[in-house]
């Protein structure tokens, strides 16, 4: 910003004509090649019309988001991809010219240069059906295939896709139409275009009426616990027929404890265990028709605690107050003291997960910890950021897991697991590095919950291999390796809670489904967001007329949902920090939260947060938790820090200035030039405090300031900028001004020169301008609160230019003449 000073085509033509031809060239040539999609596949891996323009015609077989599959005949090599978005249905039949592409080795047409639906309502090609493990052949790529009596082996592959095996080989079946949960041992018809991407073939099932099960009796609605108890269980199910109801049960994973069933059959299941508090059972529901049994796994499930059930959450930026209403959220200045005072509470166990580690503060906490007597375990991520852990007592073991596809991602610390009233489950987006404590933005929520505490414990040794005090790495099992095997539904002090890891429980569909049950409000704040399942779900629920609020950081990253959502008319904004940089030169937005129908009196408010960005590596490849919670208070205090947050990124800010005029002589400040607008932020500004030494005025981004007749030494003024929709969103800022003993005009060089009279009748003001060249001037009158009351732009040759301006309808009192032009500024002041 600082001050303002002042001092006394033929080759376009040849390239259009060029352009022209060439395009003209290209019309008459590519209208020549009219090719059968069997040809342009060339019965090879890459079309050997790769790079050319074409024309060819088919049916199209399936439409998706980002284009669609068309066919012009039964079986191998007759099917193509179209990367393009025509509005076209299955059984259009269509004509159209682009280019053939090899896209990472799919044969793809796109930049679609002439286009026409011929016919619509064909029947499709007839799908070729396949055992699996001929799907993965280049000579069915961009057809209609389809595989039957297939088994389920694999549910989750990674990026919502899963496998199929009739005993051939396996197959893979993709999410590019629809996102669906396959079951594990279940028998399967699926049908769809074949895709090749990430150098595998995937049958893209174009909705769920391409997903046939095959089974005479299966899970509609797999096992589940409901109402949690604390000496209670109940496990609910539901089949697509009339069977038994039945269950082995046990408190380890070997269901010592034997079978309980019902009598009768029916298709609604309900079944309930008697239990102790704080205690882990091991179930495996199951119904029998016939000689069909459902598929069946065993799953640990928890009943509720004696404990106290504290839940406190923290941040560590301020939060507004304003919209509390049930609690006001703590944010610490220092939230490294407050991950300190937990681990201080240590007495038995503590066991890290924790991506990086910068803090020698927090490491020496541990190493009190283990002196102490406490058994310590800890896990990070060979790829992560852990310099601090070199402090750590080498006699506390650590397990680096190494991935170069996948990261332990996980951040939560348990204390004293099997303390009934002093375990603690620690997590949330924080890593323990020295932005995310200080200036980045984070939260981190601690629970009193010994059931919690123990069921963190089980997913932390699943990755330790091992219950005991030291790793064991042949047995550890991390990323696609592990199981779902931890209970997931807790009533924590009369808070329903729900807890998951990534990737083995599906976390992705949990979220959504939250979101899909929302009935009024959303507000979500994530680093990074490019899940298309979450992002199409936030559109659905904006669709509803939900109001939804959102701030995401990392826009740039591939595939971000920023965009979409906002072409969606989804009100996000991108994250930008208040000086108007980003990551690496300001903090991170760091939260991976959201929270639903958080206003108050609400039916069903939650909160949802964890390590777990909104990406597909967090759902399918990386370790991550997260935790769902059923709490209007919690709801309310992560809407306090969006509130805040929110309007962070409405919020102008000011930043001051220095600048300095000579004795006597008026000065011009240009304080708006290092000043953060947001974008899409209208703008107002004021003097909030006058200078003591002189007078000032304020107009469209400009300060002017004059000294008082003979003053010189410091002076200064305030300026407020607010956005003028918001005007509590606001910022000020200092003018400092110096005033010198010599003129301004004798430091600088002006290329013209004013001298200024006022004639009486009529009243009016003379300029005799003196230029030194040929130039424009805009002439601008403004009083001391800025409005402008009179402005002119006139061309003054060099030499001498007498304008007169009539001020007969000006008013009266302390005026500012402001003259400026590419050559310099004047500025005076004038007492009508």
């Amino acid at each position: 910003m600082g001050y303002i000073t002042f001092a006394k085509n033929y080759q376009i033509m040849k390239k259009l004509i060029l352009s022209l031809s060439l395009a003209l060239f290209g019309i008459f040539s590519f209208a020549q090649i009219e090719v059968t999609i069997y040809e342009i596949q060339g019965q090879q891996e890459h079309s050997p019309y790769a790079g050319e323009i074409i024309i060819t015609q088919g049916i199209v077989t399936g439409v998706f988001d980002i284009g669609y599959f068309i066919q012009d005949g039964d079986g191998e090599w007759n099917g193509v991809y179209v990367y393009s978005s025509e509005a076209v249905t299955v059984g259009d039949e269509i004509e159209l010219s682009g280019e053939v592409v090899e896209y990472y080795d799919l044969t793809e047409l796109k930049d679609i240069v002439t286009f026409e639906v011929l016919s619509s309502g064909n029947q499709l090609p007839a799908a070729s059906v396949l055992d699996t493990w001929d799907v993965n052949d280049e000579a069915y790529e961009g057809v209609l295939v389809k595989v039957e009596d297939a088994v389920c082996s694999n549910a989750n592959l990674g990026y919502n896709e899963w496998e199929l095996d009739n005993g051939t080989g396996p197959c893979r079946v993709d999410d590019m139409g629809v996102v669906y949960s396959p079951v594990v041992g279940l028998s399967y018809s699926v049908t769809g275009p074949l895709n090749y991407s990430y150098e595998n073939y995937k049958i893209e099932p174009r909705d769920e009426n391409d997903i046939v099960i095959l089974e005479n009796l299966y899970f509609i609605k797999g096992p589940e616990q409901i109402n949690p108890e604390k000496t209670l269980i109940t496990v609910q199910w539901e089949t697509n027929i009339e069977a038994t109801t039945q269950l082995f049960w046990g408190y380890t994973p070997e269901l010592e404890q034997g079978m309980v069933s019902l009598a009768g059959n029916r298709v609604e299941h309900e079944l309930q265990l008697p239990g102790v508090p704080s205690t882990i059972f091991y179930i495996r529901p199951f119904s029998v028709a016939d000689a069909d049994t459902t598929p069946n796994f065993t799953r640990p499930y928890a009943t509720v605690s004696n404990s106290s059930g504290d839940v406190k959450l923290y941040f560590n930026h301020k939060v507004d107050h304003s919209v509390a209403n049930v609690e006001m959220a703590v944010w610490a200045q220092n939230i490294t003291d407050t991950v300190i005072h937990y681990l201080n509470m240590a007495q038995q166990t503590l066991d890290i997960t924790m991506y990086e580690q910068e803090s020698d503060e927090i490491v020496e906490a541990i190493n009190s910890a283990y002196n102490r007597g406490v058994q310590v375990r800890y896990i990070t991520d060979n790829e992560g950021n852990n310099p601090a852990l070199a402090n750590l007592d080498p006699s506390i073991p650590v397990f680096y897991y190494v991935n170069e596809n996948a990261i332990m991602h996980d951040k939560f610390i348990i204390i004293d697991a099997t303390s009934e009233m002093g375990s603690w489950s620690i997590t949330g987006s924080l890593n323990h590095t020295i932005n995310n404590l200080g200036w980045d933005y984070n939260n981190m929520i601690c629970i009193q919950d010994v059931s919690l505490a123990k069921s963190f414990t089980l997913e932390f040794e699943e990755m330790w291999g091992s219950d005991g005090p030291m790793y064991d790495e042949a047995n550890a099992k991390f990323g696609s390796e592990k199981s779902n095997n931890t209970p997931h539904k807790f009533l924590i002090n009369n808070i329903p809670m729900e807890l998951y890891f990534s990737p083995s429980d599906g976390t992705t569909p949990k979220i959504k489904s939250a979101i899909d049950q929302a009935l009024n409000d959303i507000e979500l704040g994530i680093m990074v967001f490019t899940e298309n399942s979450l992002g199409n779900a936030i559109v659905d629920a904006h669709q509803r007329g939900l109001d939804i609020h959102g701030i995401i950081d990392y826009v740039e990253y591939t595939g971000s949902e920023y965009q979409y959502l906002k072409d969606n008319g989804v009100y996000v904004r991108d994250y930008v920090n208040p000086d108007g940089s980003q990551w690496p030169d300001g903090p991170v937005f760091h939260h991976k939260y959201v929270i639903l129908d958080f206003i108050d009196g609400s039916a069903n408010p939650v909160a949802i947060t964890g390590s777990h960005n909104w990406s597909a590596a967090a759902e399918s490849k990386n370790d991550e938790n997260t935790l769902i919670i059923h709490d209007a208070n919690i709801a309310n205090q992560f809407h306090q820090e969006f509130y805040q947050r929110f309007n962070d990124l409405l919020t102008p800010v000011a930043v001051d200035d220095d600048t300095v005029t000579g004795m006597n002589d008026a000065v011009v400040i240009g304080y708006l030039e290092n000043d953060f607008i947001p974008e899409d932020v209208t703008i107002a500004t004021e003097i909030v405090q006058l200078p003591l030494n002189g007078e000032a005025g304020i107009d469209e981004g400009m300060i002017y300031y004059v000294p008082v007749a003979g003053f010189i030494g410091n002076d200064s003024l305030s300026y407020r900028i607010y956005n003028i929709d918001n005007t509590e969103l606001s910022d000020t800022a200092w003018v400092r001004i110096e005033v010198g003993e010599n003129s301004i005009d004798e430091l600088i060089e002006n290329t013209f020169s004013i001298k200024a009279t006022t004639n009486i009748n009529p009243l009016s003001l003379i300029l005799d301008i003196d230029s030194d060249k040929n130039q424009e001037l805009l002439i601008r009158i403004v009083n001391l609160t800025g409005k402008q009351i009179h402005a002119e732009t006139i061309s003054v040759s060099s030499g001498t230019t007498t304008v007169q301006i009539k001020l007969s309808s000006m008013a009266r009192g302390i005026l500012f003449l402001d003259v400026s032009g590419d050559g310099g500024r004047v500025v005076s002041k004038l007492v009508l």
